[in-house]
């Protein structure tokens, strides 16, 4: 029998990236699959979802991120803290409330919005991977979220507009002229989409920062490959509360429209 020692295994960067990747896949698969199963349900299941397990699970993680960043602060700095996070995460349940529910859009043009945002988010996100890792380069905020690069966030905003301007008479950019109830402009279109993006990837970038302050790379471990329910939805924290507000606006305009010619009428 040798006495030699065994040399244990070495594991590589790419294939721990490989799992990595395969793990956020698998994951977002589920989470693409749960929210299919709800919407065949109906959406009032997501709203319900969202209102029962989501929105308690990201107020959860909050809380938990603040209590690590609390000791020590000064009562201004805790008083700012506790403002700045309850007005986020207010607006975009606020936000998910609104478009979900039928009464409140009178049709389903807000569950509408909310898919096509989604899907503004997820063609994002893929074009961010895709040039992040294909081009590199320079970091957009080192100090803030390391992994992200000017190029990756280039090639998001690139990747929906492209899209956008591909299929600009098709149904997967009608959900803009649903936020005004009435047809818009193409290059009126073409650069609220633009505005959109950059609220999706500053989501993003606000949510790493609040983790930043608290000390911690993740919100939480519940979701395989990707952390916290937090760190899922961060991208939905701006632009969701915007597409509201600006839905909200377009029906508040029609109604004061409608009020008005009634009015005026004999």
């Amino acid at each position: 029998m040798s006495g030699s020692a065994v040399t244990p295994p070495i594991s590589s960067p790419g294939g721990a990236r490989f799992c990595d990747l395969r793990l956020r896949f698998l994951s977002s698969l589920v989470l693409i699959a749960a929210v299919v199963g709800l919407l065949w349900l109906g959406h009032l299941w997501l709203l319900a979802a969202h209102v029962l397990v989501v929105f308690p699970l990201m107020i959860w993680e909050a809380v938990s991120l603040i209590r690590r960043w609390w000791p020590d602060r000064r009562l201004g700095q805790r008083l700012a803290m506790v403002t700045a996070v309850t007005a986020v995460l207010g607006s975009y349940m606020a936000a998910i409330a609104w478009l979900l529910t039928p009464y409140a859009t009178e049709s389903d043009s807000g569950l509408a919005l909310y898919l096509y945002t989604l899907l503004l988010i997820i063609l994002n996100d893929v074009g961010c991977y895709i040039g992040g890792r294909l081009i590199g380069g320079r970091k957009l905020a080192p100090s803030i979220s390391p992994g992200k690069t000017i190029s990756g966030s280039l090639c998001g905003i690139a990747t929906v507009l492209i899209v956008f301007f591909l299929t600009e008479e098709k149904d997967i950019s009608i959900w803009i002229k649903i936020l005004f109830n009435q047809p818009i402009l193409f290059w009126l279109c073409f650069f609220l989409v633009f505005a959109l993006v950059l609220l999706v990837q500053a989501g993003d970038l606000l949510e790493s920062y609040f983790k930043r302050l608290c000390n911690s790379k993740d919100s939480g471990h519940l979701i395989p490959g990707h952390g916290g329910v937090l760190d899922r939805l961060d991208s939905q924290l701006l632009v969701m509360p915007a597409i509201a507000l600006m839905q909200y606006n377009g029906l508040i305009l029609d109604l004061t429209i409608e009020l008005f010619l009634a009015g005026g009428s004999p």
